[in-house]
């Protein structure tokens, strides 16, 4: 799966999503941040004036991991680097 994104105004505007091998949209932009997947799972996080969410997601973009207070780094032999 490969990430895209969709620009906007500013760079705090921009929003990513994810692309399959054929150019079909799996996950819809809706991430503020986002990594590439790795291990199966892929850093990401979405915030606005009220929430901020980080956290991991699976290929069908749904929440593994979640309520880390900032971005996690990519998985390695399934250990990643997160803040708590």
């Amino acid at each position: 799966m490969t990430r895209i994104e969709v620009s906007g105004e500013s760079r705090w505007q921009r929003q990513y999503g994810y692309i399959d091998r054929t150019g079909q949209q799996v996950i819809a932009p809706v991430f503020n941040v986002a990594s590439s997947f790795s291990e199966g799972l892929a850093a990401v996080g979405t915030y606005d004036t009220t929430d901020q969410r980080y956290g991991y997601i699976d290929p069908t973009g749904a929440w593994v991991i979640q309520d880390l207070s900032r971005l996690g780094g990519n998985f390695s032999e399934w250990l990643a680097a997160v803040q708590q």
